[in-house]
């Protein structure tokens, strides 16, 4: 889940909640029912069963950035796609 649009992403003020990383860097997962709930993105890869609540993914995209309209992710529905967008080789 790594894109190099993402890889210097800084949210600035924003601590996360498993690991203390500030601020969080590349991918940040918002708790959607709690009002001040983050995790980074190897927090939330280890640690999102144990947060019962589902999370959105926020990230900051460089003004180059490749937006994917009228296109949704098969994986997560994401739409439209944001930055690098994999089509597998079996189903084109």
């Amino acid at each position: 889940y790594n894109s190099q649009s993402y890889d210097d992403s800084v949210h600035t003020n924003t601590r996360c909640n498993g690991c203390s990383m500030y601020p969080v860097r590349g991918r940040r997962y918002k708790c959607v029912t709690c009002r001040d709930f983050d995790y980074c993105q190897t927090c939330y890869f280890k640690n999102s069963k144990k947060h019962d609540h589902p999370f959105v993914c926020k990230t900051l995209m460089k003004q180059n950035t490749k937006v994917h309209y009228n296109v949704t992710c098969d994986g997560c529905s994401m739409t439209p796609i944001y930055g690098k967008r994999y089509r597998c080789c079996k189903c084109i």
